[in-house]
């Protein structure tokens, strides 16, 4: 079966859209299986503090998560309180990650950022139209 290039892309949340401050935030598992790439999205609407930790995560089992390396922001490169509305992106290749991601965030204490996180998925093996990621979705052809 032909897919257009629509049904090839599935789109997860694993950061909702929020104001977060003074915690760490550990975002919600996005199951990766049946795609072999990703493109991992944060991104910051307006913001008074300072992020201090904006990372993606991986696990095999979905309960024990380990970060993956070169796949978060340090120090200058974190998003501050002059970045508003600024997005942050990470491209994967799934072949070489374990089946689940994450987004992981925390604000430093020094205000707070309205920012939301997830994750688009590519390249699919086989896509059901439930599994694209939509409540509602419509398939125009021609």
């Amino acid at each position: 079966m032909a897919y257009n290039d629509a049904q090839k892309l599935k789109v997860v949340m694993s950061l909702e859209p929020d104001v977060y401050t003074n915690a760490s935030t550990d975002g919600d598992s996005v199951d990766c299986k049946g795609y072999s790439s990703a493109l991992a999205v944060f991104r910051v609407g307006t913001t008074d503090g300072n992020i201090d930790v904006l990372k993606l995560q991986e696990s095999d089992n979905d309960s024990t998560w380990a970060d993956i390396s070169g796949a978060a922001w340090t120090g200058t490169d974190l998003p501050g309180n002059t970045d508003d509305d600024s997005t942050f992106a990470i491209s994967l290749d799934l072949r070489k990650r374990k089946r689940y991601l994450r987004w992981v965030v925390s604000e430093d204490n020094t205000g707070s950022a309205d920012a939301v996180g997830f994750i688009v998925l590519g390249t699919p093996e086989a896509v059901e139209v439930a599994d694209q990621g939509a409540d509602y979705y419509i398939n125009l052809i021609g």
